[in-house]
């Protein structure tokens, strides 16, 4: 680009992206970076290079870039990766702003792909995914499989992976949003992608997320500010930074996952293997002792942790070794309760039957685009049953993918090779779990299944025998016992919410589903008026097993506790910050069961009748 040519950009105010880069002892990176930046398939932005002191050969390696007229060049006397960065923002005339770190690099439509995306939507913040490089290995660390918008709070948290990934390069931002309140990053710290992301998030109206274009994130053992050797300073601050996000987190009413209330407060490592790691709970005020960063030993309030620090530093008088570490070998113990995580499943063969069955096991669910990603996990346990269904369906809603095979994540994908049906339908939420299965297989056995379980390998065998026992009953591994009070359904309290005594195993039209544990349908249990999309979608859109439940008692269906229930459902990882539990309540003006059974039995009175007939 001519000089004369981004001198008129500059006076139209028309450069689209600043991209602003600290630079610092990077000989080794910084030519891959800039030439990543120069390259853009998005010519219309200025690049803004902060030499922040360097005093290796970063100065000599910067000047093969120096005659492109879109770089501004600025030295400075060394005072850190914040500063420079400020002093970016300061000078920066572009429309958006972004920021590269000097060891990294982008694909070269990156930025192209970010402005188009952003300026599509409008929104305050664009973000790509992250590939986390390591030699000649590569990890994703967030990875959008679709184009996806929200100006919902949590949401955003959620879909940046904040706090765990807590970056600023990976995005682009309007500069009239980061100036409405005033943003600047907090100088003399390390870590400070960390506060700074937080206050950006806390102040954005609408974000938006990008596929199709990655920042490659470096791993090195080179001088670079936060990713070089780890001091106190650094370590310390990044404790303080964390900890003053999450406590603006929880202040804030922020949903994040439980286990980001954690964080690192001090590790103890031998030969630069982990012996002890403590982490503090913010929520809680507790810290958890990590033997070998894995297994849990003690997990105590911090007053009472103080009173013990006191008692063994003046008892072993040894100043130079932490009380945490005396701690742990003085209150040893491997018998705390603690949940584990569940390996991912692999298949190792078909995941269906292949043997002739008269009527057919078909396992049918359904999911919605911020739980594509996890889904296949949930499959793979349905397809490595001790008793194999005949097919395995997933019905999506061509609305949220328009793309149908080309939107969907290639894990998911692969599946098919075991099995799996993908199909498209109308969305009906999350009634596409049974509304379409039940148009396709009307003769056959339907089992349901949620998006977000790890199901036990007997599963399906459990309720299948507790089909062939009764074959006219619904199977239910989980349900909710109601009552009939002066002609109103009412839930009983929540200890008989999901299973119970023996009495509750007796099939009853009293017994309501719950559908995460999975639930077997006998051909034809359902009343015909089950399909009708235009009644459900309108008196009870978010509560598809109460439908389902009245459809039972109005096809004469009784609901049975399948006696091979599991009482420990474990959810997938990272799926809870979404579903129809976070809609059905006061806050979200959703239906909550007690009011959905009694719109079934205001619509249809003959739901009572039969009630009362029963009771």
């Amino acid at each position: 680009m001519e000089n004369t040519t981004f001198k008129k950009l500059i006076r139209k105010k028309e450069i689209k992206v600043s991209v602003i880069i600290p630079v610092y002892n990077v000989e080794k990176y910084i030519e891959r970076c800039l030439e990543s930046i120069v390259n853009q398939t998005l010519k219309e932005i200025e690049i803004i290079i902060i030499n922040d002191g360097s005093n290796d050969e970063t100065s000599k390696k910067l000047e093969k870039f120096l005659g492109d007229v879109r770089v501004i060049y600025i030295k400075t006397e060394n005072r850190g990766q914040s500063a420079a960065r400020n002093k970016g923002l300061k000078i920066a005339k572009g429309e958006y702003i972004g920021f590269v770190d000097s060891d990294d690099y982008i694909d070269l439509d990156f930025y192209e792909k970010l402005y188009k995306r952003i300026k599509e939507t409008n929104s305050d913040i664009a973000a790509a995914s992250i590939v986390r490089h390591h030699g000649t290995f590569e990890k994703w660390r967030v990875n959008y499989d679709l184009n996806k918008s929200t100006t919902d709070k949590n949401e955003m948290f959620n879909l940046v992976k904040y706090p765990n990934q807590s970056y600023v390069w990976n995005k682009i931002y309007k500069k009239d949003f980061l100036d409405s309140f005033e943003f600047k990053f907090k100088e003399g710290v390390y870590y400070e992608d960390i506060l700074a992301l937080f206050y950006i998030l806390l102040n954005c109206k609408k974000l938006t997320t990008v596929t199709g274009t990655n920042y490659y994130y470096m791993v090195n053992d080179g001088n670079s500010t936060v990713k070089g050797k780890q001091t106190k300073k650094k370590i310390q601050d990044c404790y303080d930074n964390q900890k003053e996000t999450v406590q603006a987190i929880v202040k804030n009413n922020i949903i994040i996952p439980k286990k980001e209330y954690f964080i690192k407060k001090k590790e103890l490592k031998l030969f630069n293997f982990p012996i002890l790691k403590i982490k503090e709970n913010i929520k809680t005020k507790k810290e958890l002792f990590l033997l070998f960063n894995l297994i849990p030993i003690l997990y105590i309030k911090q007053t009472n942790l103080t009173l013990i620090k006191i008692f063994l530093k003046r008892l072993f008088s040894i100043s130079k070794i932490d009380s945490h570490v005396l701690i742990y070998f003085l209150f040893l113990r491997l018998n705390v309760k603690y949940k584990s995580k569940v390996s991912a499943p692999t298949i190792n063969e078909s995941g269906l039957n292949c043997t002739q069955r008269n009527v057919k096991l078909i396992a049918s669910l359904t999911t919605f685009p911020d739980r594509i990603n996890a889904v296949a996990t949930t499959i793979k346990t349905i397809m490595n049953q001790t008793v194999k269904a005949d097919e395995i369906n997933l019905y999506l809603a061509i609305e949220q993918f328009p793309n149908k095979e080309n939107d969907l994540p290639s894990e998911l994908l692969k599946l098919k090779d075991f099995g799996l049906q993908i199909k498209f339908c109308n969305d009906t939420k999350s009634y596409k779990k049974i509304i379409p299965a039940l148009k396709e297989y009307k003769n056959d056995i339907i089992i349901t299944f949620d998006d977000d379980i790890y199901y036990e390998k007997d599963t399906i065998e459990t309720l299948y025998n507790s089909y062939l026992k009764n074959p006219k009953a619904i199977q239910a591994n989980r349900i909710w016992h109601i009552e009939l009070k002066e002609n109103r359904v009412i839930p009983k309290d929540k200890s008989f919410l999901y299973w119970n005594e023996e009495n509750y195993k007796t099939p009853s039209f009293f017994n309501t589903i719950i559908g995460c544990g999975g639930v077997l349908y006998p051909p034809n249990s359902l009343d015909k008026r089950v399909l009708d999309d235009e009644k459900f979608m309108e008196i009870i859109p978010t509560q598809d097993d109460i439908w389902l439940w009245g459809m039972a008692v109005l096809g004469g269906t009784k609901i049975q506790l399948n006696k091979g229930y599991s009482t420990n459902l474990i959810t997938v990882e990272n799926t809870q910050n979404f579903g129809l539990c976070k809609l059905n309540n006061k806050k979200n003006k959703g239906i909550s069961g007690k009011d959905g059974f009694n719109i079934m039995a205001e619509n249809y009175p003959e739901i009572l009748d039969i009630l009362k007939n029963e009771a």
